[in-house]
């Protein structure tokens, strides 16, 4: 039995947590993105500072109450299913993570961990 080839993910991390996971790298940016300015909407509008102003203090504050959200490519080709996942991430450090988290957040997605392969041969048809 041929063994199925596991996909690319991209996760998105926020202080060691796992918050969202994908094979499309443009999904997990935008879920960030999102999250990013959900945060800094929700401060501006706490400090009564609107987006005329400098939002400089804004963006300070949030990175400093919730830090930031990172989007990090894991090859989950290079892990076993029980295997504990060592990141780094720049300006922060390292951050341990389970395999299974990341399983769990792709299937909140309606996604699995193993590659598409219909995505390739419908590339290939071009």
């Amino acid at each position: 039995m041929e063994r199925k080839q596991k996909a690319v993910v991209y996760i998105v991390i926020n202080e060691g947590e796992i918050l969202y996971a994908s094979k499309d790298e443009d999904n997990a940016d935008n879920y960030a993105e999102e999250k990013q300015n959900e945060i800094e909407e929700e401060i501006a509008k706490d400090m009564n500072i609107d987006e005329d102003e400098d939002f400089s203090k804004v963006v300070y504050e949030a990175g400093a109450e919730y830090g930031t959200f990172k989007v990090v490519e894991i090859d989950l080709n290079r892990y076993n299913e029980d295997e504990t996942i060592r990141i780094f991430i720049e300006n922060h450090g390292e951050e341990f993570i389970e395999y299974s988290e990341i399983i769990d957040k792709l299937r909140e997605n309606g996604e699995d961990e193993y590659d598409d392969d219909d995505d390739d041969d419908e590339e290939d048809d071009d």
